[in-house]
């Protein structure tokens, strides 16, 4: 069988046994308990009773606000006034009671008893007639006195002559008979009649309202005890039937759950409606029955329980429908005769062979139904069948032992929650013990856990550790037994920081109500913090607070056992272990010679110098004066981090030399526009650069032909058309020339004679290309003038016959006639501008020709390349002079865009010094700063070259110091720390002799001094009694610490364990609850009804709750893991029932006595 079937059957089996015998009980007399018909109470200021609505009550306004109590039952217990007095012939014969209802008795006879001395007269006669008596007796006469008066007639003994004295009866007894005396029969019936029925009519109603007060308290004091038992139910809608001779139906059909309230204080009890459970009609009394229309009339009744309007029975309109509709399922019989309903109420009605119903209401106490731990038996069964998990707890007491279905503990650890992020804290509020950490630690790891011992034990204390512990880890938690008395004092021991989470459900609803209301204020004013950072800054806080106590603790038992302890101290010192004997023997003896040391040591000190650190440190005390020192600790300039005095020269001498620059072209720059002043330095020096370049290019067209023909082509655009084709024409003749000169080049051309200037050469040679004078007859054909050639023009001595011959001579004669061309056309452009001419006289005439060109290029590409550029970048900068193309106005503006980049560098360098100035003055406000920097600052300022070179040299001195310094600082530091009296005498010493300033025997001194300090801390120590005071305040803020925390980390958890539709849930249930307000709206019963079914949502907000076991089952659905823990106080008194409730947790706490539990 699966371990599913044996939880099924567990549950199956428990529904069954609380099945078996399970009564169904059809009259309201068998209950057998305190019962009350309404119709038989009084009404009174001391007994209120809530009263019926009619139709036209305007008992609720459209915004929800009720008017009235929501007490049905109102009962307040006052002393009333005692009967009349009796008329003096009364007394002592009526028996008076308090009772109103019973009417004043007379007695039949009384036992009456007179006292002699109750009467003066008698008493005088007695003591006449014993004063004759006795002198009758001193006498002696034989005679006896005169005869006894009649008032002491049976007053005096009897006497004899014999008697000494006279004596009476001290008190005569009689028997009385009431009508011995007439006129007390008439007094009392004047009595009863008068003053008494006037009383009883007055105080009857107080007289009711105290007795159903006392029996109200005595049921009180019953449901203290047995309150998980029995309940106090109101029932409406009396039903009345003699259903057969066994079986007669005298029982409520609407039933509403009350709860009974106590306020001792004003002796007030009152019953008010559960909020939890709403009314409803109960079929109970009909189960088993066979009556007419069943199906139907068991719908109308499941549909009227799930309407959001339950019955109104406070309605007459409402409850007459009602009983109209219930009879006319269940009987054939008229309306008229089945349903007797009136606005009069009725007590006790008579039963019939059919239906009826009657209005008559009764407050009845019962057992508390036992159908509801079978349904919920059930519903887990139901639930385990599909599938549910099963918790557990359960699943240990089902399974086999040492089988794999028992539960593993380690599966069941909480490795949720945030150990380190608790760092180990157990987040236990109140005091607890080892055993209680062990509870705690057990839960963690284990799905159950045990907590026992007898009464008065702390089990309870224990409980609300358990639950502030649990509700900081983030857990939802349940507290039930199977009472509520055990139950009662948990709430009040919560911390009252996080109290408001959890809520108490024990008897009271209406304070179950303030709790849960006070839970939804708390929880929405904190939901604000969810997720904020605020709460973890004030729990690291708390945590930093508590460690920081926690150590102060530690050192208080430190202390407190050293005291202890003191005999057995010891000192390691020079690595041996003195005792306080014998160090204070070694202080005696070398007292006189060691204790100079002038400083107060602590016992364990060390000396932070050894020797030959104390010597280094006295050496560089005498090679370092004391100023130079304290120059070197002062805060000095960083040599790295400013210029050096070469580096400041250089800007200083190169800031005069731009300034010098920039005043000579003063006057030149007033010639320019503010252009100038807002140029660029980079486009200023591109500027010059061009500038630079066009004047280098001038320079080739220095010659005056060059400077007029540049005039010329500047000033006249059709000058620069003709020279740029005369120069285009040069250059292609030239070509031309270069060609032909490259033909004939290395050819010796010889002419005999002289051609004649008309001669066209061109076409004698063509003549002869053609014609090839190669035999006489070809030459003889020649023209004249090809006949010339051909005799005259030989090539390299031979004549041209050939073609080649006749080429290379065609080239010769084209050079020449170029020669010519060039230098007429050159000799006639030329000489306009005056300039020179070609003479082509020298062996390389196309040389000449090129340098001439060369020339003329000069002026023309000077134009073409840079004129417009010029004047274009000199206009951008300011420039407003004319012949941008003469040199003279050329180097003029170089010198102006000169100038200006020198003063605009000059401008930087001076910035550039300002704000070194200004580092130096910053430097110098700042705390301990070395006069070097004033010195530099005003050296800076005055760019003074020489104040400059001398504080740097001081500053590389003093850097050069600096490393034997600081290891100086190091070690007068060191011994500073420990040793300031010593430290600053050895320093005054050692400036002038150095390592001789250093004692000797300093560590014998040393070593005396730490064990005289020693000495002195054992005997002046804080006392037991202070350091024992500090400790338990130190407790107590630990204990204060520990409650902040835990109140953080639970608000922190749970607030973000709160989903929307939980708080949507309890704000729903808030609001039906303020709108029924105090129940005597005519809809209070719809708004309890929806608070009902908010609150099937809202628990889940809620993180802890207390309540018995049966307002478990009533409360929370019958699923697994509602609870992450359940915790069971008086584990003894539950039984089968706590199986039910216990489903519904992961994991378990069961408390109880030892001695009633079995491990």
């Amino acid at each position: 069988m699966s371990l599913k079937d044996k939880v099924y059957r567990l549950f199956s089996y428990i529904s069954q046994v609380y099945s078996i015998d399970l009564p169904v009980v059809r009259h309201v007399s068998e209950y057998k308990a305190e019962l009350w018909w309404q119709a038989d109470l009084i009404h009174s200021e001391q007994c209120k009773i809530k009263e019926f609505n009619t139709e036209s009550d305007a008992s609720e306004e459209e915004t929800g606000e009720v008017i009235g109590s929501d007490a049905w039952l109102s009962v307040t217990k006052r002393q009333y006034d005692h009967p009349p007095d009796l008329p003096e012939i009364l007394k002592e014969w009526i028996n008076l009671s308090l009772n109103p209802n019973k009417k004043p008795s007379a007695k039949p006879s009384l036992q009456k008893t007179i006292l002699f001395n109750s009467d003066k007269e008698r008493v005088a006669a007695f003591e006449k007639y014993k004063e004759v008596w006795l002198e009758w007796k001193k006498s002696k006469e034989e005679q006896m006195p005169t005869a006894i008066p009649e008032i002491l007639n049976g007053w005096l003994k009897d006497l004899k002559l014999e008697d000494e004295d006279l004596s009476t009866i001290p008190e005569w007894r009689f028997e009385e008979k009431f009508e011995d005396n007439s006129a007390r029969m008439i007094a009392l019936n004047s009595y009863i009649s008068g003053q008494w029925k006037l009383w009883s009519e007055r105080v009857l109603p107080l007289f009711r309202a105290n007795e159903l007060y006392d029996q109200l308290f005595s049921l009180h004091q019953r449901l203290s005890v047995e309150g998980d038992r029995v309940e106090i139910a109101w029932g409406h809608v009396f039903l009345t039937w003699g259903y057969s001779e066994v079986n007669t139906v005298y029982h409520p059909l609407i039933l509403t759950s009350m709860n009974l309230n106590f306020d001792p204080e004003r002796r007030h009890i009152f019953l008010t409606p559960s909020q939890t459970i709403p009314t409803k009609v109960d079929m109970e009394c009909l189960q088993n029955l066979e009556y007419p229309s069943k199906d139907e009339l068991i719908k109308f009744v499941l549909k009227s329980n799930n309407n959001d309007l339950p019955p109104d029975v406070w309605s007459h309109n409402q409850m007459r429908g009602f009983a109209s509709t219930f009879t006319g399922f269940i009987s054939n019989e008229p309306a008229e005769r089945s349903n007797l309903y009136s606005d009069e109420l009725t007590s006790k009605p008579p039963v019939s062979n059919y239906p009826v119903i009657y209005n008559s209401p009764v407050i009845f106490v019962r057992e508390r139904m036992r159908r509801l731990w079978v349904d919920d038996a059930k519903k887990i069964a139901e639930a385990v069948y599909n599938n549910a998990d099963i918790p557990p707890f359960i699943k240990s007491l089902i399974a086999e032992p040492h089988s794999q279905e028992m539960p593993n503990p380690e599966d069941y650890v909480d490795r949720n929650i945030t150990i380190d992020e608790d760092g180990g804290e157990l987040l236990l509020p109140k005091e607890y013990n080892e055993q209680q950490e062990e509870v705690v630690k057990k839960l963690k790891n284990h799905f159950g856990a045990l907590v026992q011992g007898p009464p008065g034990t702390g089990k309870s204390h224990t409980i609300a550790n358990m639950v502030s512990s649990l509700l900081a880890q983030g857990k939802r938690v349940l507290v039930t037994s199977q009472t509520e008395n055990a139950l009662k004092v948990l709430r009040d021991q919560i911390p009252p920081e996080i109290q408001s989470l959890c809520v108490s459900q024990l008897g009271n609803d209406t304070e179950a109500k303030r709790q849960l209301n006070e839970a939804v204020d708390a929880i929405g004013k904190r939901l604000a913090e969810k997720n904020s950072e605020v709460i973890e800054q004030r729990i690291k806080r708390i945590k930093d607070e508590l460690r920081h106590t926690r150590e102060e603790q530690a050192i208080f038992r430190n202390q407190i056992k050293n005291w202890v302890e003191l005999d057995a101290f010891t000192i390691q010192i020079d690595s041996e272990s003195v005792s306080a004997v014998q160090a204070a023997k070694e202080c005696s003896e070398n007292e006189k010679d060691h204790a100079w040391f002038p400083d107060r040591i602590l016992e364990n000190t060390e000396p932070p110098l050894d020797e030959n650190d104390l010597l280094e440190m006295c050496s560089l005390l005498k090679e370092i004066s004391p100023e130079d020192r304290n120059s070197c600790v002062l805060h000095l300039p960083l040599p790295e981090s400013i210029l050096s005095a070469e580096q400041f020269t250089e800007k200083v001498i190169r800031w005069k030399s731009l300034s010098s620059i920039s005043a000579e072209a003063e006057a030149l720059r007033s010639g320019w526009d503010d252009k100038l002043y807002q140029s660029q330095y980079d486009d200023i020096q591109s500027a010059i650069k061009k500038l630079e370049e066009a004047l280098l290019s001038l320079r080739d067209a220095s010659l005056a032909w060059q400077q007029q023909i540049l005039e010329f082509i500047i000033l006249e655009e059709r000058q620069n058309d003709y020279w740029q084709g005369f120069l285009d024409k040069c250059h292609s003749l030239r070509e031309a020339a270069w060609q032909s000169f490259q033909v004939s080049r290395g050819y010796e051309i010889e002419i005999s004679q002289n051609l004649p200037d008309d001669i066209d050469i061109e076409a004698a040679l063509d003549e002869l290309d053609r014609r090839k004078p190669t035999n006489f007859i070809n030459i003889f054909l020649l023209s004249k003038p090809a006949k010339l050639i051909y005799r005259s023009v030989k090539v390299d001595g031979h004549q041209l016959k050939t073609e080649e011959r006749i080429e290379i001579a065609k080239a010769y004669f084209s050079y020449n006639n170029l020669l010519k061309k060039i230098k007429s056309i050159w000799e006639q452009a030329i000489q306009a501008v005056n300039g020179t001419d070609l003479a082509l006289t020298g062996s390389m005439p196309l040389a000449e020709i090129d340098e001439g060109i060369k020339r003329l290029c000069c002026p023309i590409n000077w134009k073409k390349n840079y004129f417009a550029d010029i004047g274009k970048t000199l206009m951008s900068h300011g420039c407003c002079e004319q012949g941008l193309y003469k040199q003279d106005v050329l180097e003029c503006a170089l010198k102006v865009l000169n100038c200006q980049l020198a003063e605009i560098e000059r401008g930087k360098i001076e910035k550039d010094l300002a704000e070194y100035y200004q580092f130096f003055i910053r430097e110098t406000s700042k705390k301990g700063a070395h006069v070097l920097w004033i010195d530099f600052a005003a050296s800076v300022k005055g760019k003074d070259v020489e104040k400059y070179r001398e504080a740097f040299n001081e500053l590389t001195r003093l850097i050069s110091l600096s490393e034997k310094t600081e290891r100086l600082e190091q070690l007068s530091r060191r011994l500073k720390t420990v040793a300031p009296l010593w430290c600053a005498s050895l320093e005054k010493k050692a400036q002038h002799i150095g390592q001789e300033a250093l004692e000797k025997d300093w560590k014998t001194a040393w070593r005396w001094k730490r064990l005289n300090e020693w000495l002195n801390k054992l005997h002046s120590r804080e006392s037991v009694e202070s350091l024992q005071t500090k400790l338990e305040r130190a407790r107590r803020k630990e204990k204060e610490l520990i409650v902040d925390l835990v109140k953080e980390r639970t608000w922190q958890r749970q607030i973000a364990n709160v989903q929307t539709h939980h708080y949507s849930a309890l704000v729903a249930w808030e609001n039906a609850m303020r709108r029924y307000g105090k129940g005597s709206g005519r809809y209070a019963h719809r708004w309890l009804t929806a608070a009902a079914k908010a609150m099937v949502n809202a628990v889940g907000a809620v993180p802890a709750w207390i309540m018995p076991l049966h307002k478990v089952i009533q409360s929370f659905p019958a699923e697994s893991g509602v609870f992450d823990v359940i915790i069971v106080d008086e584990a003894s008194q539950c039984d089968l029932r706590a199986l039910s409730v216990l489903f519904r947790g992961k994991k378990i706490l069961i408390v109880g006595d030892p001695e009633q539990i079995s491990p």
